[in-house]
Formats: structure tokens, C-alpha cells, sequence
């Protein structure tokens, strides 16, 4: 495979098949990583441990955005007269979002934690 079939599979290539060869490349790290690590004291897996970190942060940072673009795009689609079940739909999507909400304050109350930016204010100052 020549750098310019590379470079297509890479950056313009399908989606799917490049999140599953990510995913089969993460499998041979994970596979690897303890032989690489008592061999030459390299953890593998901390190293591209942060592309995943993006990955997931890139995914949770998408989703909500696209599943309201979705939403707003089946609503402006349906047709006029024609029978549809959008009411409930916005509604489960309203709750669910209010909900999300209200677990993720019951959570933070429940599991407080420290802002690190703060620490570091405190420190300098």
C-alpha cells in the first residue's frame, strides 16, 4: 500500500472501517502491552491511552449536538396532515435530557470533587 492509499484509508476513508481497525489496533496493544513492558519498560498503553481519551471526548462532546440535529431534522420533514408520533418523541427527548441532568447533580452532590484550576489559584496567590 502506496502513502497516497494510506493517507485516502486515514483521513478520507469510511468511518466504520476506521474505527474498527482502531479498535483491532487497540486489541494488539492491550495484547502486547505486558511483553513490551517488562522488556523494555515502555507502557504502551498509557502512551496511546490518550488517543482514546480524545476519541470518547470528541464522541460525548458530538452526540448531543447530533441527536438534536436529528430530532429538529425529522420534524422539519414531516409532512403536513400525515399521522406521526414526534409529540412523544420530543418528549421522551425532553425528559431524558431533564433527567441526564438531574442524575448528573444528584451525582456531583453525591461525589464532590475539587476543581483543579481553583487549587492552583488558591496555590498562587
Amino acid at each position: 500500500m502506496n502513502t497516497s492509499r494510506l493517507f485516502h484509508f486515514l483521513f478520507q476513508g469510511n468511518l466504520v472501517k476506521r474505527i474498527a481497525v482502531g479498535l483491532v489496533l487497540g486489541i494488539l496493544v492491550a495484547l502486547v502491552n505486558e511483553s513490551v513492558k517488562n522488556s523494555s519498560g515502555i507502557d504502551l498503553a498509557s502512551s496511546f491511552g490518550v488517543l482514546g481519551q480524545i476519541f470518547v471526548k470528541a464522541l460525548r462532546a458530538v452526540a448531543p449536538i447530533l441527536i438534536f440535529f436529528l430530532v429538529m431534522a425529522a420534524l422539519a420533514n414531516k409532512k403536513v396532515g400525515s399521522k406521526s408520533n414526534m409529540k412523544e418523541i420530543v418528549m421522551l427527548y425532553l425528559l431524558g435530557t431533564f433527567l441526564a441532568a438531574v442524575a448528573a447533580v444528584i451525582a456531583s452532590m453525591a461525589f464532590p470533587s475539587d476543581v483543579a484550576l481553583l487549587n492552583l489559584l488558591v496555590k498562587s496567590c
